[in-house]
């Protein structure tokens, strides 16, 4: 590849990377805007706290849609379709009259999210070799992370200063600059001349060729397994801390904060593991980390010993991001690889509904390490899945394209 083709390359990414980042700067502004927003429209401070969920409905009842046009419409006009949900779901709760309008323009977002989503990927893969698909996956991941952690801090800063108008203002600018660049980036998002390599296992017409199928149904259970395991640790360690440890809310509140620390510092990582060692060996620590954790949680008894466990679910959790996108890429045909990441992605999001759900239940009716242990099973098997179930995939460049890069 030349200078001048891997520049263009790189210029094409940051298309995609950039307005990523500010996608998810612009919806974490609104996330710390909820008391002003409960004072502005006279609702209590719970129901105001549903913008987070309005967003989250949007999201998944589009999942499934998002990735049928993804695979009938070029990925740009796709991108930019979702642009234009996040201007009218902006402009609608800048202009909202009641509450309800304003989550109606939040429902649109997540609408918005679900399409750059799976717009983002594709898009992404029509830039890079299958090798290098680790590395744009948890790319993408990276500047999420980045533009979520930002948005918040920001947030905070214009609600004081400039009330909730300031920040509803500038959570419509975000999604109008997001979709300018859009515009303006559509062409290139269009495979130009020669285009990457592919994978035989993505030689396929549109169905999952047959020694792919149960390799796919393992990815399907491992995201929905993960997703348990991810977003019941939300629930489960402020009612083991607080109840059975009696920690404190600041307390617990520094224990997520050990495991974001190092969610970020995993990206990079990750992203060499998946494109240089191979795609087994970032999925199956993801999974396992975790179920040996789940495991030692209810051991542990000092704010030192979580303060360790949850930096570990950070290792894990930064490995996870883009592992099992990447791994599923390799295994989906290309005129499927909307509406089947969408299917798997859902199974994700029950198991994000239900596994907290669950969780609260089993804590409930027994204490809140009995909890930890029930979900050690599950996410154990999906490592024994992802170990001995599937085969590496990581598609090895041959002698001309190694001689490419140089």
């Amino acid at each position: 590849m030349t200078t001048d083709a891997r520049d263009d390359t790189r210029r094409r990414l940051a298309g995609l990377y950039l307005p990523t980042m500010a996608v998810a700067f612009g919806q974490g502004l609104v996330l710390t805007a909820v008391p002003a927003l409960a004072a502005r429209f006279h609702v209590s401070p719970g129901l105001a706290a549903q913008v987070v969920s309005a967003y989250a409905a949007g999201r998944l009842m589009a999942l499934l849609p998002s990735g049928v046009l993804a695979d009938r419409l070029p990925p740009g006009l796709v991108l930019l379709i979702a642009s234009l949900c996040f201007v009218a779901g902006a402009a609608g709760m800048v202009l909202a009259p009641v509450f309800w309008a304003l989550l109606a323009g939040q429902w649109l977002i997540g609408v918005g999210g679900s399409l750059w989503l799976t717009g983002r990927e594709i898009s992404g893969l029509t830039l890079v070799r299958p090798d290098q698909r680790g590395r744009l996956m948890s790319g993408f991941f990276g500047f999420q992370l980045a533009g979520a952690g930002i948005g918040p801090v920001v947030g905070g800063i214009l609600a004081d200063r400039g009330g909730i108008a300031a920040v509803l203002w500038a959570n419509l600018i975000v999604a109008v600059a997001v979709a300018l660049e859009t515009t303006l980036a559509r062409g290139a998002f269009a495979p130009h001349g020669s285009p990457p390599p592919r994978a035989p296992e993505q030689r396929g017409r549109g169905t999952i060729l047959p020694e792919n199928r149960r390799m796919f149904l393992i990815l399907v259970y491992a995201t929905f397994a993960m997703h348990v395991g991810r977003y019941s640790l939300n629930s489960l360690l402020p009612l083991y801390g607080g109840i059975t440890l009696g920690l404190s809310g600041t307390q617990v509140g520094a224990l997520f904060g050990i495991s974001s620390v190092f969610i970020p510092l995993m990206i990079v990582p990750a992203g060499f593991v998946l494109d240089r060692v191979g795609r087994k060996w970032a999925a199956v620590p993801a999974a396992l980390i975790p179920a040996a954790v789940f495991l030692l949680f209810p051991a542990a008894r000092t704010v030192a010993q979580l303060s360790a466990l949850m930096a570990v679910m950070g290792i894990a959790t930064g490995l996870s991001l883009g592992s099992l996108s990447t791994f599923s890429y390799d295994v989906i045909p290309e005129r499927a690889r909307g509406r089947l990441q969408a299917l798997r992605r859902i199974f994700g999001e029950l198991g994000t509904l239900g596994g907290p759900l669950a969780g609260g239940v089993i804590a409930d009716r027994s204490r809140p390490a009995a909890a930890f242990i029930v979900y050690v099973p599950l996410l154990a098997l999906a490592a024994i899945l992802l170990a001995f179930g599937t085969r590496e995939t990581l598609a090895r460049p041959g002698p001309a394209v190694a001689e490419a890069r140089r």
